[in-house]
């Protein structure tokens, strides 16, 4: 990795390539969750990441959620990820579900 800076007035900026592959957040709460992702995306913004909204997944584990309120807001443009129809999702190879089960 290359970190070229300069000086300016006291100043040092350092240009920084960071690729970023895959994160997870985990909370109790829809209010709770929106808040990290809210102080994630301002990390992002600063620091001039786009996240791929497109590519984003959320499972509720909590079924009794109204599907109204299975939903976050996430990236610069604040687009909506609903959470999966499918109950399940994928992260790193292994398989998570909101139902239990040891079966895939």
């Amino acid at each position: 990795m290359t970190l070229p800076h300069r000086h300016i007035t006291g100043f040092r900026f350092w240009y920084v390539h960071i690729y970023m592959d895959d994160t997870v957040f985990l909370e109790s709460s829809k209010f709770r969750m929106q808040k990290i992702v809210d102080i994630a995306n301002d990390f992002y913004l600063i620091n001039d990441i786009d996240i791929n909204v497109k590519k984003s997944e959320m499972i509720i584990i909590n079924l009794s959620v109204e599907r109204h309120d299975q939903i976050i807001k996430l990236g610069r443009n604040r687009s909506i990820v609903q959470a999966t129809n499918n109950n399940e999702i994928r992260y790193l190879g292994v398989w998570f579900s909101n139902k239990p089960s040891r079966q895939r």
